[in-house]
Parts: structure tokens; sequence; C-alpha cells
């Protein structure tokens, strides 16, 4: 079990950003130098640590490893990239997973997306109260430029407050994209672009699979060529989260298990490595038993407010709406087992790559720092 570590996470990397940018960090920076005036932080969705080193050895950006940090808890986008765009953890920005159960609108929704998880239209502007904390870029002392596929979307732009917004459409988009931004003027910057594609590669085929390496190795080139062209500018590379393979016989779905899902108030949230379950009060033991009787071997239960006090989410104050999205157990899964459920209005879903527990393969992700 690999747990966040608040001291070298992806939360102190942001802090080190917000130091240089005449900011007041609420969690420790790294101790890494950025000796130039600008910085550009490309996160690449789903590049762990463990993979990086075990499938990308001897790429550009295995070779300039400068540390392995962890990602939060849980470790999965909605998370960890809240976490890159406010610098802090999920203890204080909410954002507790793919689907996010919201008190204050009644429901259980697919929060990146902005929407109610069983779909229908989104929520509008409220994203910035349904988010505890403020974006980085509101916080910085320089301009602040977002390069994203998803400029218009309200998660974005409320995450993202006070940044200037820049879209593509491909992978050469992206890095020209990159390359202009980087060159716009003279003025002191902070540049956050993001790239998904290695994530959704690796949920549809799978980590260990031709086609993802194949991908990697072009992200690779194209960052080891952009690297060469920029001048004066501090280079991060890092990921928000690894991912796992899970194989089909791994994946317990709540529809084979009727009498625990009848011990629930409401569908799972989170995500399919660390769910939350909301459970009747009335039913509380008899949902734990069958837990403990039925599903030991794929998963570790822990009452939610054990895991508020043990320091997984984050450190200092919390926020006032962290235990209302946390259930009141979480379904932590072991080994390469992930669990789902599925509501009326939905498909099943066939994802072989997961993410968002703690094993090392979701949990690390490598800090790279490169040389102009």
């Amino acid at each position: 079990m690999f747990l966040p570590d608040y001291s070298k996470s992806i939360v102190n990397l942001m802090a080190m950003v917000e130091a240089k940018y005449g900011a007041r960090p609420l969690y420790a920076p790294l101790e890494f130098q950025l000796k130039r005036k600008n910085t550009l932080l490309i996160l690449v969705d789903g590049l762990g640590y463990d993979w990086l080193t075990s499938y990308g050895k001897g790429s550009f950006l295995a070779r300039n490893i400068k540390a392995r940090l962890t990602s939060v808890f849980p470790a999965t986008t909605a998370a960890a990239l809240t976490s890159i765009y406010t610098g802090v953890a999920p203890q204080q920005h909410g954002l507790t997973g793919w689907y996010v159960y919201l008190k204050e609108l009644g429901v259980t929704s697919t929060i990146i997306r902005n929407k109610p998880r069983f779909g229908g239209s989104g929520f509008g502007d409220n994203m910035r109260a349904i988010m505890g904390a403020s974006s980085l870029a509101s916080r910085l002392k320089a301009q602040c430029h977002t390069i994203t596929a998803h400029a218009d979307s309200e998660y974005t732009m409320a995450t993202n407050d006070g940044a200037d917004l820049h879209s593509y459409s491909n992978i050469g988009g992206f890095f020209r994209q990159v390359n202009a931004v980087a060159k716009l003027n003279s003025s002191r910057k902070f540049i956050h672009a993001y790239w998904p594609s290695l994530d959704g590669m690796m949920h549809g085929y799978g980590v260990e699979s031709a086609k993802v390496r194949s991908h990697f190795r072009e992200i690779d080139e194209q960052i080891e060529m952009l690297v060469h062209k920029l001048r004066d500018i501090n280079v991060i590379v890092t990921a928000d989260h690894g991912l796992i393979s899970v194989p089909k016989q791994r994946m317990v779905w709540m529809e084979d298990h009727p009498i625990l899902n009848d011990c629930l108030s409401m569908p799972l949230s989170g995500d399919s490595r660390a769910a939350y379950c909301f459970v009747h009060p009335a039913k509380a033991k008899e949902f734990e038993a069958y837990v403990m009787q039925r599903l030991f071997k794929s998963c570790q239960l822990f009452r939610s407010e054990d895991l508020l006090a043990r320091g997984w989410f984050g450190m200092h104050k919390p926020s006032r709406r962290l235990k209302d999205r946390i259930g009141d157990y979480v379904l932590v899964m072991k080994d390469d087992y992930a669990i789902r459920d599925v509501l009326p209005v939905e498909e099943k879903p066939s994802m072989i790559g997961c993410h968002g527990g703690v094993s090392s393969q979701e949990m690390l992700v490598p800090l790279i720092m490169a040389e102009c």
C-alpha cells in the first residue's frame, strides 16, 4: 500500500510554483530551484512512475527524472488534476473522485463534466461554489496560461480562474500551442499544459498495450524537441496518477451482490479502485459483515471518517463539505481488483486500465525537470 505523502506530492510541487511566483502556499514546497523566469508544467495524464521506469527506459523523460512523488487520495484525475489547478489537496478542494455526491445539489455528479451522473444538463457556473478552493492562477504574481482540449468547460474555467485558456484538437496542435504561448511576450509566465490521451488509451487498451507504448514514444519525442526549442524557461513534466490493468475476472459488479447493494442509500461514488459507500444506518452491520465475508479477497473496508483522521485526503483544515462527499465507508480495492455499479441509464463500461487506488502503479508519479 502506497499512501500519499503530503510532503513529497504533486501538491508540494504546486506549492513550489506558488513560492516561485509570490504566493503563500498552504503546503510545504518541494526543495528544488526554479532558476528561470518562466515555468512550463506539462501534465501527462496517467504517466505513472512505475510505468515510466518499466516501459519508458532510455526515453528522454525517463533520463530526466529528478524525483518520485505521490499523487493524492484518491489517485484519480478529478482529485489530482484539481490539486494541480488549485495547489491544495482534496482535503481542501473537496473534489473526491470521478463521481462526487453533491449534497448541496442533491445529486451524484460526474464532476469534471459538471453534470449529474445520470446525464442531462450541467450545473452552469456553480462549479466555483462546488469547489472548496480558489484557483492557483488567481494567486500567482505571473501571467498564467492553461493549454487544454476543453478550454470552454465549466470545470476548466472554474479551476483556472485568472488564467488565459488555449485549446487544441490533436497532438500537433498541443505542442504548437505550448511553443507559441511560451514565446508570447516577455512577461513572467506560468504555463500549464494538459495532455489526456495516454490515460485514455490505457483505459481502453490496458497499461501494457503496444499502442500505449507507441503513443508514449510520440509524446516523449515531441517533448524532447520542444525543450530544445525553448529558452529561459523551467520545464517540468509530471502526472496526476498512474494506472493498473484490471482483468475481467477481477471486476466486481454490484449487480452480482444484491444484498450489498440493498445496504446502500445511493449508488457508489468515487472511482472503481476506491469507492465511497453511503449506507443505510440500520444496515451498517449487515454491510460490514457482507464485505468482510464475501469481498475480503478483493477490497479493504475503511470507515470514511478514519481515512479523514489518518490524513489520506490531505493536511490542514478540511473543506466543510468533505465529509458529505466521502460517504460512510470506503472500499479500497486490493491487488488488481476494481468495483463498479451501473445506473439504468448507463451502458456497462469496459475499461481495462483503472486508477484511484493505493498501489505503487497508481499512486507514484515522476517529477521530470529538463534543461532548455
